[in-house]
């Protein structure tokens, strides 16, 4: 199958289609092997964060403003959110992620946002994950590697 000459910079597979993004390309391409068909996704400035087993995750750069693929896209806006890279899906919900000192903030598209006392501040977090019940959060703190886990309600 030609997938055009997007390079893998990034890329996640839900049940139904795979995603490819390079991190210059303007275009994610999405497929499905079991009908040999490969589309275009045309969304200028947006990154690939991710996949669940049902939707693509793509964020505009610098903004706060994310886009979810299945079966069709949609713009999904976190109100009162810095640009943050730290998002994932619990279901088709986008959720993102800020921290500050001990303090960590979980925004998503219903409802207020939550936030969470740690007992250690963040130095860097890295990638966000969420199996629907709960958000793991990979960071690193004086302490070396950690998961954050996060409940999703």
């Amino acid at each position: 199958m030609d997938l055009g000459e997007t390079q893998a910079g990034g890329a996640c597979l839900t049940e139904q289609r795979g995603w490819i993004a390079s991190p210059d390309s303007e275009v994610i391409i999405s497929f499905d092997v079991d009908h040999g068909e490969a589309r275009p996704e045309m969304w200028p400035k947006h990154d690939l964060l991710g996949c669940s087993t049902t939707a693509a995750l793509l964020q505009q750069r610098n903004a706060s403003s994310f886009v979810v693929c299945a079966g069709t896209c949609r713009v999904a806006a976190l109100q009162g959110m810095r640009p943050s890279k730290l998002a994932t899906l619990v279901g088709d919900e986008v959720v993102s992620i800020a921290y500050r000192d001990q303090v960590l903030g979980v925004w998503r598209e219903k409802g207020p946002p939550r936030f969470f006392a740690l007992k250690a501040p963040l130095l860097n977090a890295q990638l966000a994950l969420s199996d629907g019940k709960v958000i793991d959060l990979v960071a690193q703190s004086d302490d070396g590697m950690v998961i954050l886990r996060v409940p999703t309600r």
